[in-house]
C-alpha cells in the first residue's frame, strides 16, 4: 500500500493524509474494524467524546504492533462543555478512557456562541503547553467564526468540516490556506454514496480502473485537504488508502470541484449551518 503522506500543521506537527472517522464505530466490531486499519497502515485515528467510542479506540490502538507515537491521534470536546471548567473535565476523561497521556490533535467539535471562544481556546492551548495535546483546532467553523478566533490571536491548526464532491465550500478553503490552517473533511464521500456516481468521478474512476471512493479521496488530498472517512470494511479501508497512489489531472480536478451543488448532509439545529440541510 502507497504511503499516504502528510501535512504540517502550522506548528510544524505533521498528520497523515489519510485517516479513518470513527463515527458509530463501537464495541466488538469497532475494535476490530479499527485494529485492522491500524494494521493496513492507517495512522491516523479521528474519534470524539461524543462518539462513546474512547475505549475501544484506545484499545485498539494499545493492541496494535504500532507505538503509540506513530499513531495521530484526534479527538473533540462536545459543544456543551466548551467553558474552563467544563472542558478540563471533558478532556481529562477522554484521556482516561483512551488509556492515553496525551492526543495530537484536540478540537473543539461544534461551536457555542453562548461561551466565549477565546474561554475555550485559552484553555485547549493550556493542555497544550502542559504536553496533554499536540496541537489545537477547530471543526465546524464558519468564515466568521474563525475570524473571532484569529482576532484573539489564536490560529487554529485545523477547521474539520463536512466537504465533498457536492458540498464544495471554496471560499472557506481559501480562507483557511490564507490564514495556515489546514482542511480537514469529514464524510467526504457524500450522502448514502450520492457522490460515488456523480458522472466526473465514474469517468475517472473507469479510466484508472479504481473504485470512486479512491478518486474522492484523491480529489481531496491533492488539493492539500485531510480526508478522514468511516471505513469498516477491510474492502472500503482499502479503497481510501489507494488515494495515495494515484494522481489525478487538473481537468479531472476541475471536473469534480465543478460538482457543487452545495448539498449538506450535516446541519443540526445547534450548528452555524441550521437550516442549511439540502439532502
Amino acid at each position: 500500500m502507497a504511503d499516504v503522506g502528510t501535512i504540517n500543521l502550522n506548528n510544524e506537527v505533521a498528520i497523515p493524509k489519510i485517516g479513518l472517522g470513527t463515527w458509530k464505530l463501537t464495541g466488538r466490531e469497532g475494535r476490530q474494524a479499527i485494529t485492522q486499519a491500524i494494521d493496513m497502515g492507517y495512522r491516523h485515528i479521528d474519534t470524539a467524546y461524543h462518539y462513546n467510542n474512547h475505549e475501544v479506540v484506545g484499545e485498539a490502538v494499545a493492541a496494535s504492533n504500532v507505538h503509540r507515537e506513530e499513531i495521530f491521534v484526534t479527538t473533540k470536546i462536545w459543544r456543551d462543555h466548551l467553558q474552563k471548567e467544563d472542558l478540563d473535565q471533558q478532556f481529562k476523561a477522554s484521556l482516561e478512557q483512551l488509556g492515553m497521556k496525551y492526543v495530537d490533535l484536540l478540537l473543539v467539535h461544534w461551536p457555542n456562541q453562548s461561551v466565549p471562544i477565546e474561554e475555550t481556546l485559552q484553555a485547549m492551548q493550556e493542555h497544550k503547553q502542559a504536553g496533554r495535546v499536540k496541537a489545537i483546532g477547530v471543526s465546524n467553523f464558519t468564515i466568521e467564526l474563525l475570524e473571532e478566533a484569529l482576532d484573539i490571536g489564536v490560529v487554529p491548526a485545523v477547521n474539520q468540516v463536512e466537504y465533498h464532491p457536492s458540498l464544495v465550500q471554496a471560499d472557506l478553503k481559501q480562507y483557511c490556506e490564507n490564514n495556515d490552517i489546514t482542511l480537514t473533511a469529514y464524510s467526504p464521500l457524500g450522502h448514502t454514496g450520492r457522490d460515488l456516481q456523480l458522472e466526473p468521478v465514474q469517468e475517472v474512476a473507469d479510466r484508472k480502473d479504481v473504485p470512486p471512493a479512491t478518486v474522492i479521496i484523491r480529489w481531496l488530498i491533492q488539493q492539500g485537504i485531510v480526508a478522514i472517512p468511516k471505513a469498516q470494511t477491510h474492502t472500503h479501508q482499502k479503497q481510501n488508502l489507494q488515494a495515495a497512489g494515484i494522481t489525478l489531472s487538473s481537468e479531472a480536478m476541475t471536473a469534480i470541484n465543478n460538482c457543487d451543488q452545495d448539498n449538506r448532509l450535516v446541519a443540526p439545529d445547534y450548528g452555524p449551518f441550521s437550516g442549511e440541510r439540502k439532502v
